[in-house]
């Protein structure tokens, strides 16, 4: 099996290379699309310096969509069977990805879609679960997407641009025949946002404490991704709500922000937030 990598980049400080020698030896290339509107010249630099790295400077800020679709495609060009997806805060364990390649020997391949890692947070080190498991959804980053899955289901949707991407294209790569399979013990270090623990009647509660306008777009895509396949929407943006009342700060702008995002995606306004 082939393996290329895709890293997203915006605005990326010079750390984020470590994050990418954290997998850079196990894949073949690593292509780094740039959605940065104000390049980190130096980072630039030394990512073209390493010769695994295809540097693509993507124009501006188009979305992790987009980017996706720039790295699947020329991964696809190249001859590559799957692409490792990467965010620039996550890092790899150091044997994640051949505990994945492992889990390829218990599954059907030609009807496998993504193998997925665990994704650990300073609150959630490792998982409850063990073994290969099938999973409705998981989070982009450190997935292993067959992109022979891909070729047949066609690219991520760009129109949404930031949030539940990666939601979207696992309930769609269901409905093609494909499955979605997460590998308990392949490890992805990944920061979530600012993730805190609460408790609510005695249950855990986690809080990611986005910045407003990613509540905008979380609001807005689940409304326009369940109304494209037909299923309920509601119950995400309002526990998004309860949490935010509960526990976060700056509550009036973020609710806000959720109105317009319910507004656009009513009057089928979407890609980037332009208000």
């Amino acid at each position: 099996m082939r393996v290329a990598a895709v890293v997203v980049l915006y605005n990326p400080a010079d750390e984020i290379q470590e994050n990418i020698d954290s997998y850079i030896d196990q894949v073949d290339t690593v292509y780094a699309v740039d959605n940065s509107d104000d390049k980190n010249e130096s980072l630039i630099n030394e990512l073209k310096q390493t010769g695994k790295i295809v540097y693509v400077d993507n124009g501006g800020n188009k979305g992790i969509a987009n980017a996706l679709n720039v790295g699947a495609n020329k991964a696809t060009e190249d001859g590559y069977d799957f692409l490792l997806t990467m965010d620039q805060d996550s890092r790899v364990s150091e044997k994640m990805l051949s505990t994945m390649l492992e889990c390829l020997g218990t599954v059907d391949i030609p009807t496998l879609g993504i193998l997925s890692p665990f994704h650990a947070s300073k609150i959630h080190t490792v998982s409850r679960e063990h073994g290969c498991i099938e999973k409705k959804v998981v989070m982009t980053s450190g997935n292993l997407l067959s992109l022979k899955a891909y070729r047949k289901t066609g690219p991520f949707l760009e129109e949404l641009f930031l949030d539940y991407v990666d939601n979207e294209y696992c309930l769609r790569l269901q409905r093609h025949g494909y499955r979605v399979i997460q590998v308990s013990e392949a490890i992805l270090f990944h920061k979530l946002g600012e993730l805190s623990l609460r408790q609510l009647f005695g249950k855990n509660i986690y809080c990611y404490n986005y910045p407003p306008v990613r509540y905008y777009y979380r609001a807005r895509n689940v409304i326009a991704i369940h109304k494209k396949l037909e299923v309920a929407w509601g119950t995400e943006i309002l526990r998004d709500m309860i949490k935010i009342f509960l526990y976060e700060k700056n509550k009036l702008q973020k609710f806000l922000y959720i109105c317009y995002g319910m507004i656009d995606a009513i009057q089928g306004k979407m890609g980037k937030y332009d208000r």
